[in-house]
């Protein structure tokens, strides 16, 4: 660790930094004074630049004035692999102690790849116009200003910015004044910050407007946009407001700045950034047409917004001591995200949905070897943007919501309260948390969570009869793999698992819930887990699915687990976590996957959207290996028998009142049967893509992006033509990107290709959208193969283009890959990257090839096996 951060021996203390944007020439100049804690004898001072030019350097200690370059002084040396300047003393010379003032001025490049001090641009009246904004999460502060750019080099930082005429300027703390310029410009003050990392400093020069309010408790509230744009604003303030005062409640401690200034930049690499008090969104991620946004929109950024909101406490206020803690900000972020989508939207039943989402997600990615643990070693800052992943966002999300729910939700918020309070300010360590949750509590939490924060991966339960002279059952854990069952030395870990269990009798009354057993060795008794007597007797492990690991049944407690599905006896959320065990399992070749079909079928019933969506997400996996085994008409045959009880009863027209889940659950389940090519469902998006490109407004918001994709798909030239036209007039960003999606899903080759040099024509589509175009390659079944071909030969315009959007880059190489499931093609890959090595993106790129190894293994294994029960029940 020492070799990769600065020392110690000198601390910044205040940074008073102002600087000069350029909208025309796109370099800036900077001067900035840090006042220095000289805390050990030292006779250098290093500090971190990247893409800067120093011309001039002072430190001023003990009453002398030293210049760079001067006063026998050497000038500043320049590291730009380690994106340092070291500013040495002369020989003899050495800072003993005390304060110390370090002046440099300096100009800078608002390059054009969403990190650092960056330009933007937007069209206004056909005429394209430029802002400047910031992004500095990880290490992008280097590009703005010297200095000392890791989190626990904490600072406060007084902001000035000269801001041309006819524009505004904006940071993290609120205007204190501004002076008129000769040229007409001003020079915008902001008021000091409380002392907070460079990563969350922020600024942005620029033609912004705004809608504003106040919090019940006072705290202004402002959503900043491009011109044109502020009432789609309207929502996210809403939002705001009210995630804003919820969290002063629930965290025990009021909003630590003046004000919260949300704006939407038009070119952003991530969907947000939490810079404390002018949180930066990508367009998509807080602007909302409500009168015209689907139900998925809304919900994307009421969570964004409580996701970024929940920094300010738990990141910003309390900020993790390095990266290698970095689920502390995001893990904690994500979970506590939903908790305030949840007090806002109580209909939304978030908690299914984050079952769904961020806990699939967690368990798909920790079944892999390539895997890391939560706290995850970072001993290069080149590896800082690869954990920003699943693993530290969902897994860190899983472990507290598991957590939460073994010590208690009073004594978990008791813990958080305690923890901020006695940290604000400065930084930690999960050591903190749970030591603060442990005193809360009164539980052992360290020894609770060691094993999942500080290994890898997650168990498998298996259910095994009871030992003789002992009733209920016996569990078993062993380590959980994608590959199959591990080797006895990938298996010697064991976890500290809370199992939760419910148990019922079809037809026999209620469901109960039963004592809460730990396993903490590799097996132990569960004797109060006891299946009711009597036919139709089940048992559901890991109830309300807060626990992560994966659970086994014996055949028989299987069948008992299908019944209770097919008699919508098992809660939502245990539905769906059947679901999820049983496609995982058959993967792994711990069951055959006909069985994982078979317990499939029993959803006929079923009308919930979670449980649908999580039923699609593991069919399209088994689309990829269908594919493979070119069988494609008989899942679509079986598919459009599961899928239309559902469509039927919802209809193409949303029911008075409907609620927000079934609005979402429509375009899924239409979806999938226009994928099977049910002729009905191509016949109406048809019709209804006729009205849409007559008029937009004329069709359900929640079925645009539908009734494109599936026009597109079976169309020809004039459906594709006609998507690009309403691409290009979209006046909201997420039916913008509606349409990009939909062009990704055309059927022909040569329109096909047509799309990729459109889609990925800078003048076309920005940088940042082209992402979305690379996420769709694998999920065009028709046209994979090609977009990978093309992908590999043009792969050294795509590295010249993305290498320095660094947030991009370490994702993108991976996305071709992701619809594969054969041999060949993990060696094809391999060999390709052996070639063209990309260290940005290796961690994604191993779990990729490692996630086709398996799915390959699995179509060895259970390719006749699914292919003869899909024959069974087509017929």
């Amino acid at each position: 660790m020492a070799s990769v951060l600065l020392p110690t021996s000198v601390k910044p203390k205040k940074y008073v930094l102002h600087l000069e944007p350029n909208l025309e020439t796109f370099k800036f100049k900077g001067i900035v004074t840090v006042d220095l804690d000289v805390v050990e004898p030292t006779n250098e001072i290093r500090f971190h630049a990247q893409e800067l030019e120093l011309h001039k350097v002072e430190l001023t200690t003990g009453g002398k004035l030293l210049t760079a370059g001067a006063d026998g002084v050497p000038a500043v040396e320049l590291d730009k692999e380690r994106q340092e300047g070291r500013f040495v003393l002369a020989e003899g010379q050495q800072l003993s102690g005390g304060p110390a003032k370090l002046r440099i001025e300096y100009t800078g490049i608002h390059n054009d790849n969403m990190v650092g001090f960056y330009r933007a641009s937007y069209m206004r009246d056909g005429q394209k116009q430029w802002m400047v904004t910031t992004q500095f999460e990880p290490v992008g502060a280097r590009q703005a200003l010297p200095c000392w750019d890791e989190p626990a080099a904490k600072a406060t930082f007084e902001v000035s910015l000269r801001v041309p005429a006819g524009l505004q300027g904006l940071s993290n703390m609120d205007e204190v004044g501004r002076e008129k310029q000769e040229d007409g410009s001003e020079v915008v003050r902001f008021a000091e910050s409380p002392v907070m990392s460079t990563y969350l400093l922020a600024f942005v020069v620029g033609e912004v407007e705004c809608v504003s309010d106040k919090t019940s408790n006072g705290t202004l509230v402002n959503i900043y946009t491009t011109p044109g744009r502020k009432e789609q604003g309207r929502f996210a303030l809403s939002v705001a407001c009210k995630v804003i005062t919820f969290f002063e409640d629930y965290f025990g401690i009021k909003y630590p700045l003046p004000k919260a200034d949300l704006i939407a930049i038009p070119d952003f690499a991530m969907g947000a950034m939490e810079n404390w008090g002018l949180i930066t969104f990508r367009e998509t991620a807080l602007l909302v047409d409500e009168g015209s946004a689907p139900a998925a929109t809304k919900q994307r950024v009421a969570y964004v917004i409580s996701h970024e909101l929940a920094h300010q406490w738990f990141g910003n206020l309390v900020t993790m001591q390095w990266w290698n803690d970095l689920w502390l900000n995001e893990g904690f972020a994500t979970w506590v995200g939903w908790l305030g989508v949840d007090h806002i939207f109580p209909e939304w039943d978030v908690w299914t949905q984050f079952a769904c989402n961020d806990m699939d997600t967690c368990l798909h990615t920790d079944a892999l070897l390539g895997s890391h643990p939560v706290e995850v070693p970072i001993n290069d800052p080149k590896e800082i943007e690869q954990v920003f992943d699943a693993l530290s966002y969902s897994k860190g999300a899983c472990v507290i919501r598991q957590l939460e729910a073994a010590i208690g939700a009073d004594a978990f918020k008791k813990g958080l309260h305690s923890y901020l309070s006695k940290h604000a300010y400065a930084n930690t360590i999960t050591q903190d948390l749970w030591n603060s949750l442990a005193e809360a509590s009164g539980k052992p939490v360290r020894e609770m969570m060691a094993s999942w924060t500080a290994q890898m991966g997650y168990p498998l339960l298996s259910i095994l009869p009871p030992s003789p002279g002992k009733q209920g059952v016996r569990l078993r854990q062993t380590r959980f793999l994608s590959k199959g069952a591990p080797s006895e030395a990938e298996d010697t870990q064991l976890w500290w698992v809370p199992v939760t269990a419910m148990a019922g009798r079809v037809g026999g009354g209620e469901s109960r819930k039963l004592e809460t057993v730990v396993l903490a060795e590799k097996e132990g008794e569960a004797e109060g887990f006891v299946v009711p007597e009597g036919e139709g007797g089940w048992l559901r492990v890991n109830a309300g699915q807060t626990g992560i690991f994966r659970v086994n049944y014996t055949e028989e407690q299987w069948q008992g687990i299908s019944a209770a599905v097919e008699a919508l006896q098992l809660p939502v959320i245990d539905r769906l976590g059947s679901i999820m065990d049983a496609f995982a399992l058959a993967k792994a070749g711990i069951i055959k996957t006909s069985q994982a079909l078979q317990l499939a079928w029993a959803f006929k019933n079923e009308t919930e959207y979670t449980v649908w969506a999580q039923m699609a997400g593991d069919i399209n996996e088994l689309e990829v290996l269908i594919g493979a085994l070119q069988q494609k008409p008989l899942l679509e045959a079986v598919g459009m028998q599961l899928f239309t009880p559902i469509a039927d009863k919802l209809g193409w027209e949303p029911k008075a009142s409907e609620s927000h889940l079934d609005s979402m659950l429509r375009p899924l389940v239409l979806g999938k049967l226009g994928s099977y090519q049910h002729a009905p469902t191509i016949a109406k998006c048809q019709e209804l893509f006729k009205q849409l490109t007559a008029d937009v407004s004329s069709v359900n918001p929640d079925l645009r992006r539908l009734v494109m994709s599936i026009a597109v798909k079976y169309g020809g030239k004039e459906e594709m033509e006609a998507t690009k036209k309403l691409y290009g007039e979209a006046a909201s960003p997420d039916f913008k990107i509606h349409c990009l999606v939909a062009l990704s899903s055309v059927k022909n080759r040569d329109l096909y290709k047509e799309f990729l040099a459109f889609a990925l024509d800078e003048a076309e589509v920005k940088a940042q959208d082209q992402y979305i175009v690379f996420m769709t390659m694998a999920g065009n079944a028709d046209n994979r193969e090609y977009a990978w071909e093309y992908f590999k030969e043009h792969f050294d315009a795509i590295h010249t283009r993305f290498v320095l959007a660094p947030a991009l880059f370490a994702r993108i190489p991976a996305l071709p890959l992701k619809g594969f499931a054969t041999e060949d093609k993990a060696r094809d890959a391999e060999a390709f990257f052996a070639a063209h090595p990309v260290p940005a993106a290796a961690m994604e790129l191993d779990r990729t090839l490692e996630t086709i190894r398996a799915r390959a293994a699995w179509l060895t294994r259970d390719g006749d096996d699914m292919v003869a029960w899909l024959k069974s029940k087509a017929s």
